[in-house]
């Protein structure tokens, strides 16, 4: 997890020069994560009751909104013919993917331990 903060700060910077370089500045980027790190926290909440089972679908969905987002932009770059903003997209992509694959790997494990958790306290509760 530490390793994909990093990955994340240096996606923004990709990003962020890429919006420079366009003339369209940072605070574009800064308002489209916070519209979507919202949209994701609401989500999460619509689904399950509990904190370890939301944090998990909201990562994991979370994720995936950023994969279908790269793709959308790396099809935009190709079609305007911008190489730049391609290539930092494909990277930026390929990160996102690895975690999706290593938060997708896990999601059955967390389940597990939450439910047997869970039924350990309701054991103990009686």
């Amino acid at each position: 997890m530490t390793l994909h903060l990093e990955e994340t700060k240096q996606q923004a910077k990709r990003l962020e020069q890429c919006l420079d370089r366009m003339g369209e500045g940072s605070s574009t980027l800064k308002d489209a994560g916070g519209k979507i790190i919202a949209m994701g926290q609401s989500i999460s909440g619509i689904f399950a009751g509990d904190e370890v089972m939301k944090g998990s679908l909201a990562s994991y969905t979370f994720e995936h909104m950023e994969i279908a987002s790269y793709k959308m932009l790396i099809a935009a770059a190709g079609e305007i013919g911008d190489a730049g903003v391609q290539r930092a997209c494909e990277e930026n992509l390929r990160e996102e993917e690895a975690m999706a694959d290593w938060l997708e790997s896990r999601l059955g494990t967390v389940t597990s331990e939450f439910l047997r958790r869970d039924e350990r306290d309701a054991d103990s509760a009686k």
